[in-house]
């Protein structure tokens, strides 16, 4: 293992972690995503931020830095403090629409199973994982459910990005982002 993965490896298995993503800039200059030279930056939703600190000292390489908007103080076994940085994930609210036309065999309970399966697939996306607007339309036509997908045809989807507007193209998050779907307040099913 690298030590990155090592790193990483130590994070995830931290108790109450529940998503992580790192990144490594090992260039001599600032990277896209704000990270500078010869640094590090996870991004750990979950566990404790004590905890979290402690891993990513031990197993970080000497002289190497770390980013983020969360630092702790951590000692070594001489005691010489260290700060150690990282992030929580942002929280990216996510609202889709999606329109269909009703066929026979249609239900009003089938929209409610839309709307579940959409924001399933959304909050199961990995931190910094941008939003395909073609890959909502898997959720959003069942195909896990043979029975109800014949009911309607789906025929638009629309997503926005917090207070944004709605937009049928690709949705982009940052790094350190992460993707959060309510099924009752941000999934609206419109049958015609």
């Amino acid at each position: 293992l690298s030590v990155m993965e090592g790193i990483i490896g130590a994070v995830a298995s931290l108790q109450g972690v529940s998503r992580y993503r790192g990144y490594e800039n090992d260039t001599a200059t600032t990277n896209a995503d704000g990270i500078p030279a010869h640094s590090i930056s996870l991004v750990v939703e979950g566990g404790d931020s004590t905890q979290i600190a402690e891993a990513i000292a031990a197993k970080k390489t000497a002289g190497t830095g770390t980013y983020g908007s969360t630092t702790v103080t951590v000692y070594d076994q001489y005691g010489i403090a260290n700060a150690i940085k990282f992030y929580r994930p942002t929280t990216a609210t996510i609202s889709v629409e999606v329109s269909l036309t009703a066929r026979a065999g249609y239900l009003s309970t089938t929209a409610t199973l839309i709307k579940a399966a959409v924001a399933e697939y959304l909050n199961g996306l990995e931190i910094g994982d941008d939003i395909y607007i073609t890959k909502l339309y898997v959720p959003a036509n069942l195909l896990n459910n043979a029975e109800l997908m014949d009911t309607f045809d789906v025929t638009q989807v629309r997503i926005k990005k917090n207070a944004g507007s709605f937009v049928t193209t690709n949705l982009t998050l940052a790094f350190n982002e992460i993707a959060m779907c309510d099924p009752k307040t941000n999934v609206t099913v419109i049958a015609t």
